[in-house]
């Protein structure tokens, strides 16, 4: 419904899921880069009364800023400032206080990054510095307020989706600036190093990510070619991705909208997975243009 629009259009922008509260945070309206920032309470008994709310605005305008959820607060990490800048800027938004505060800023400027919350810290991963895509991660360290440089990826990449599941961080797809990717890799904590992994079976730049239950989400993105509609997922037991047929409605004993498995079916453990992604991945979708 239109009482569920946002009060400003708006791309090139990522979102953080806080204590069933979605923000949003930045983008572009097609012009110009947006400072401004909205949430979306997310409270099944006030459904009908659900609305976006606009918050403190960003201390400055910025698109394709990556955007984290951790210790139930919003971090927004680098991204284009205007003139296609990237900025090596960092800010924290408290949800209590409703005001934004500057950490320490990145080692690099960069846009266009993945950004995961492990162990009680963010990684940011890849990006763009305007005009090169990066493999340099960088770690950082709420209490000490310090970023650190780690291991890099295996591949340059912007675009690319972060997200943890089983103790791994997972990098999956984006793109080299010259094409997008199916690679993907996972990091290890223990040896500290990121070791390549079963590739896409659909190239994905601009890809969103949810990890739900066992299994990883991919979502979306660009092929190359054309902007993707379709999911797959990743299977840690298998070793594998898997497509999704073409989206269906299934009627279900839970009355969930689902979706058909590449085999034609769904099991249990793939139809538990899409009704909890349903309602949890829009935290995790990278909204572009």
């Amino acid at each position: 419904t239109e009482e569920r629009n946002l009060k400003e259009a708006r791309g090139r922008v990522n979102v953080a899921l806080i204590d069933n509260a979605l923000y949003i945070v930045g983008g572009s309206n097609g012009v110009n880069e947006l400072d401004t920032v909205e949430c979306l309470p997310l409270d099944p008994s006030q459904d009908e009364k659900v609305k976006w709310k606009k918050c403190e605005n960003l201390p400055f305008a910025r698109s394709n800023g990556g955007v984290c959820a951790l210790n139930g607060k919003v971090y927004c990490i680098g991204g284009n400032a205007t003139g296609q800048n990237s900025v090596k800027d960092c800010h924290v938004f408290c949800p209590e206080t409703n005001t934004w505060t500057s950490i320490a800023p990145l080692n690099t400027g960069r846009c266009q990054a993945g950004v995961v919350a492990f162990d009680g810290k963010l990684l940011v991963g890849g990006g763009s510095d305007s005009w090169n895509c990066l493999n340099t991660v960088e770690c950082y360290d709420p209490v000490e307020d310090k970023w650190s440089f780690v291991a890099p990826l295996s591949q340059s990449r912007r675009g690319c989706g972060l997200a943890v599941l089983n103790s791994r961080i997972y990098c999956v797809g984006g793109s080299d600036g010259s094409q997008s990717l199916k690679s993907t890799e996972y990091y290890e904590p223990v040896s500290k190093t990121w070791v390549l992994g079963p590739s896409l079976n659909t190239s994905r730049a601009n890809v969103g990510i949810a990890a739900v239950q066992n299994r990883l989400y991919a979502i979306g993105g660009f092929s190359g070619k054309k902007f993707l509609n379709t999911i797959e997922y990743f299977d840690e037991e298998a070793n594998e991705w898997t497509k999704f047929a073409k989206l269906q409605p299934i009627s279900t004993s839970t009355s969930a909208s689902t979706s058909c498995g590449s085999n034609g079916h769904v099991d249990e453990e793939t139809l538990r997975d899409l009704n909890e992604l349903s309602r949890t991945a829009m935290a995790t979708l990278k909204i572009t243009s």
